[in-house]
């Protein structure tokens, strides 16, 4: 995987999914955000930590013709059809909240202290914005349940979803 980082930023989000199920430790998920934080690359085989996520990303690469998971190829994942295959997981878990685990893009209307507060189509939502700690007003992003993932231009914020 080229991005590791990038692909934390998208899947630390709902790790304590995996947490709750037994499938990957809280501590493990708390070095994962570290990493995707600090910019990091996290050591260990993410393909154990997000096994279903990885091996979505490898489809998508596939289909795009690509040899590697590169960012358009994370980018396709989380921002097209992420959507379906969470819908289609949250017949078999139920505990998959399907509007939160959403990849949303928006813009920033607030940010300070660690949060921002992000205008999206669906409304207005208060996120962690650590993966991002420069955002300010007016920045288009992404957010993935209560997490700001990434700034984006907003070109690509019509995009996403």
């Amino acid at each position: 995987m080229e991005e590791p980082v990038l692909f934390l930023r998208y899947a630390v989000p709902c790790g304590h999914v995996l947490v709750k199920r037994g499938s990957l430790s809280q501590e493990r998920l708390d070095y994962l955000e570290k990493c995707a934080a600090s910019g990091q690359e996290p050591g260990g085989e993410l393909e154990n930590d997000f096994p279903i996520g990885v091996r979505m990303l490898k489809l998508t690469a596939k289909r795009m013709g690509k040899p590697t998971i590169d960012r358009e190829v994370i980018r396709k994942y989380f921002w097209k059809e992420h959507k379906a295959c969470i819908e289609w997981r949250a017949k078999m878990f139920r505990d998959i909240d399907t509007d939160k685990c959403s990849i949303r893009s928006g813009k920033v209307i607030e940010a300070s202290g660690g949060t921002a507060v992000v205008e999206t189509k669906e409304g207005r939502a208060t996120v962690n914005s650590m993966f991002e700690p420069e955002i300010k007003e007016g920045d288009w992003v992404v957010t993935h349940y209560d997490y700001l993932v990434e700034s984006i231009t907003p070109e690509q914020a019509v995009k996403v979803g």
